[in-house]
């Protein structure tokens, strides 16, 4: 399902990669276990752990599609 706007990651252009960052709690019942970006053909995964924060970068190539796992949300994507 697409993010509302207070669902969103933030995402930000640093040097060539992506900066995403959430201030969702990531406590050990509620938190995003991976973030990916899937653009052109390719599919990028990041697995994120309970209690640390989320931040990621990622290599920008050019636009795609964030997705993340919530577990009160469900599946969650965002263009970029």
């Amino acid at each position: 399902m697409k993010a509302a706007p207070e669902q969103k990651l933030t995402v930000e252009a640093v040097e060539d990669e992506w900066f995403v960052t959430s201030d969702h709690p990531m406590e050990k019942d509620n938190y995003i276990p991976f973030v990916a970006y899937a653009c052109g053909g390719r599919l990028e995964l990041h697995r994120l752990y309970p209690e640390w924060n989320l931040e990621v970068r990622i290599l920008r190539r050019g636009h795609g599609m964030l997705i993340w796992y919530a577990p009160e949300d469900g599946l969650l994507y965002q263009l970029i």
